[in-house]
């Protein structure tokens, strides 16, 4: 019997790579704070795994707000996010989006406005100002929500 055969048979539902050649680049041998060499380029498997189920949750997390809007205050405003919030950046857009708005997450001419945390883009922030976007600050923002909801 040969692999493809075998392979047929048992149906693996999980890959793993039993070598990876590679050439070493020198990022890979950095040493971690406890003294031990890590490799960058081992951790990247890992990495990817973990994003991409951060990627899922923040795509549930916008689907469940489109379906479950709360007050349409925003009436279908472009609202972008840049900087640091208080909230992770998929928990303001999902707020945004219960609250009547659309979020991309880029800056463009159909932008209406543009919320800025600690340490904004500079390039938004620039862009924004460039196209006469409103803009402005996280907290701003929760007070236009607490305002036209009576939330404190």
């Amino acid at each position: 019997m040969d692999l493809l055969d075998l392979l047929k048979v048992i149906k693996p539902e999980r890959w793993c790579a039993l070598s990876i050649s590679r050439s070493v680049s020198k990022n890979d041998n950095k040493q971690g704070k406890d003294g031990t060499k890590s490799s960058a380029k081992s951790n990247s498997f890992r990495k990817f795994a973990k994003d991409k189920e951060k990627v899922a949750e923040e795509k549930e997390m916008i689907e469940f707000a489109k379906n479950n809007l709360i007050k349409d205050i925003f009436n279908k405003k472009k609202i972008v996010f840049t900087g640091d919030m208080s909230k992770s950046r998929a928990e303001m857009r999902a707020t945004t989006i219960r609250y009547g708005a659309d979020s991309p997450t880029s800056i463009s001419g159909k932008t209406n406005i543009l919320v800025i945390g600690e340490e904004a883009g500079k390039s938004k922030l620039e862009k924004a100002k460039q196209l006469s976007i409103e803009i402005v600050t996280e907290d701003e923002f929760w007070d236009i929500i607490h305002k036209e909801t009576g939330m404190k």
